[in-house]
């Protein structure tokens, strides 16, 4: 997923980099990937759940939105990215989704003005935080825009253990020179589950789980307005 930064990476201007997105279900990526999708999913059926099958779900920083089968056409989706490029293909995916948009946002307070208040039943922030230098303003319209007793649910790369970098500077880093940018540097803000755990608390957030995933690689959190 891409940020929806001001200010993005070197990497966020390559388009080698949004593809690369799509390695997530090969292996070796998938070890990585599959449990953090297996948590998405199981917030959204959480969410189902509690608030029917007409969810409104925004997804935040969905890049290419690789994920969109794990949504049913009975949603009214809110794709939001910062990249302008995006757009024409963000449209064709939500073409078959209710009541539907995308929106291309560079700033909290900018996004803050396109969402309406206590509209959204779920919001789906999955590995974009960890770009975006400031994620506090962007916790308070999150929480701002939610139903009452809607959810947040996101994942974000475990910098609190020490398996994520090992692998991440070494193996993942000859890959992305490979593939044509490099990960130095695209990811400023680096989250450990009790940081994680405060900034959401900070934004207002209760009933708040942060998580590990197998061999401590990913953080997955769920937490309600």
């Amino acid at each position: 997923m891409n940020t929806p930064s001001s200010t993005p990476s070197n990497a966020s201007k390559n388009n080698d980099y949004y593809t690369n997105h799509s390695l997530g279900v090969k292996w070796p990526f998938t070890i990585y990937h599959r449990p953090i999708e297996q948590s998405m999913l199981a917030s959204i059926e959480a969410a189902r759940t509690r608030s029917g099958n007409r969810l409104k779900v925004l997804v935040f920083g969905c890049g290419l939105f690789h994920e969109n089968s794990l949504f049913s056409n009975e949603f009214e989706l809110t794709l939001v990215d910062g990249d302008e490029r995006l757009r024409p293909h963000l449209l064709g995916l939500v073409s078959g989704f209710s009541k539907s948009k995308v929106i291309i946002s560079t700033s909290a307070k900018d996004l803050s003005k396109e969402l309406t208040p206590e509209s959204y039943d779920l919001i789906i922030a999955k590995e974009v935080i960890e770009h975006i230098t400031d994620m506090a303003p962007y916790f308070s319209v999150f929480n701002r825009c939610l139903r009452q007793g809607g959810s947040l649910w996101l994942s974000t790369p475990n910098y609190g253990a020490i398996v994520l970098p090992a692998i991440e500077y070494t193996f993942l880093e000859v890959l992305a020179r490979i593939r044509g940018f490099s990960r130095f540097g695209i990811h400023p803000n680096k989250y450990a589950r009790h940081r994680l755990k405060q900034e959401l608390m900070r934004g207002g957030f209760k009933q708040i789980d942060v998580a590990s995933t197998p061999l401590w690689l990913a953080l997955v959190a769920s937490c309600h307005k």
